[in-house]
């Protein structure tokens, strides 16, 4: 019998763990860990540049919202009006592109300087 509880306490901690939603996701907000930058396409397009890293990524504009891609790494950071700005790296190198996705689903490639 103590196996049995120990084991469906594992079983439900497990399960539990990935629903924990914070704050900011309940409200579908963009979240900014690690900056004061305000997420806007304005305001991030001048860091954007050849050089720029995941890692000075997540230190110029916080953790992305999201992370994705198939033989690219993508980090995806939401918008304050709704759009999506994605950065499209070769693995943990430099950039290879960025662009912006509006909230009609059209996209757009912004230039690297």
């Amino acid at each position: 019998m103590y196996y049995r509880v120990c084991l469906l306490v594992v079983i439900l901690a497990t399960t539990l763990t990935g629903c924990v939603i914070t704050g900011a996701e309940a409200a579908n907000e963009p979240t900014s860990s690690t900056t004061s930058m305000p997420r806007t396409i304005a305001a991030m397009q001048p860091k954007l540049t050849q050089t720029l890293t995941p890692s000075a990524a997540e230190q110029l504009f916080g953790k992305p919202d999201e992370i994705t891609g198939s033989g690219l790494l993508i980090y995806v950071y939401n918008m304050a009006n709704g759009q999506k700005l994605w950065l499209g790296f070769s693995g943990y190198r430099s950039l290879f592109y960025a662009k912006v996705r509006n909230s009609d689903g059209s996209m757009q490639d912004l230039p690297l300087k």
